[in-house]
């Protein structure tokens, strides 16, 4: 999949742990992205509503 696609965590100084969602240790989320996609900024946000946290990126068409 990385060979096809790029990660939108890329750049992030955050590693991006998401599981176990009260004291995540491990990235296994991740959103991916392709052609003109780009990411602004990634985050992890905080809470117990799962097994392991969300991943939250925010978009751009780039070359608009």
């Amino acid at each position: 999949m990385f060979a096809r696609l790029r990660d939108a965590w890329a750049g992030n100084a955050d590693p991006g742990v998401t599981y176990p969602g009260d004291a995540p240790v491990r990235r296994i989320d991740y959103v991916f992205l392709s052609g003109p996609l780009g990411a602004v900024s990634a985050q992890v946000p905080t809470t117990e509503a799962s097994d392991h946290r969300p991943v939250v990126v925010d978009l751009v068409l780039e070359g608009r």
